[in-house]
């Protein structure tokens, strides 16, 4: 499977503190509409067609 990793991960807006995912002001629209969805998917719980993406690591890969 293919995990494709949303684009507002990468995003200068995006914080990636550990329970504390957040976009700073000033985000723009994509950004903050990508962000909602994602974390609205996860906090349904049961997806299985959205992986939790370990972005602390990216220096690994």
């Amino acid at each position: 499977m293919d995990v494709v990793r949303p684009k507002f991960m990468d995003s200068e807006f995006f914080v990636a503190e550990p329970g504390n995912w957040r976009l700073n002001p000033g985000a723009p629209k994509y950004i903050q509409e990508e962000f909602i969805k994602y974390m609205e998917a996860i906090n349904a719980g049961g997806n299985e067609d959205i992986e939790l993406i370990d972005i602390m690591d990216d220096e690994d890969e």
